[in-house]
């Protein structure tokens, strides 16, 4: 996330500063921005956790779990707490980040970005 969002950084410095010298407020710019890494990062939770959730569902009944002890036993079932906590702080964690990035993106989109040369 954090590459992805510093790749574009860059580019999206310039098209703010563009925006901003045209009037947009820097609010909205900050909103824009977060809500667009987040809609990107959430969509790619959303379906990482149901893939692995898939996965889960699909490979853990036909797994065995071997005791020192004796045979196998029937493996454990999936356990939505966990998954749902590890999303949930994942989530947190990148809503924190997404601002962090969205603030500091629309800080540096100055006028002054408009006199360099795009590559």
């Amino acid at each position: 996330m954090l590459t992805s969002f510093a790749v574009a950084a860059r580019r999206r410095r310039y098209e703010l500063a563009a925006v901003l010298v045209l009037g947009g407020s820097r609010r909205s710019l900050t909103a824009a921005a977060r809500r667009e890494q987040l809609s990107l990062v959430g969509l790619g939770t959303l379906l990482g956790t149901a893939a692995g959730v898939a996965g889960i569902v699909l490979v853990l009944p036909r797994l065995p779990t071997v005791t020192g002890g004796g045979g196998p036993l029937a493996a454990t079932a999936l356990q939505p707490l966990p998954v749902a906590a590890t999303v949930a702080a994942t989530i947190v964690v990148v809503a924190a980040l997404t601002q962090l990035g969205a603030r500091r993106v629309v800080a540096s989109a100055t006028p002054e970005r408009l006199r360099e040369v795009q590559a």
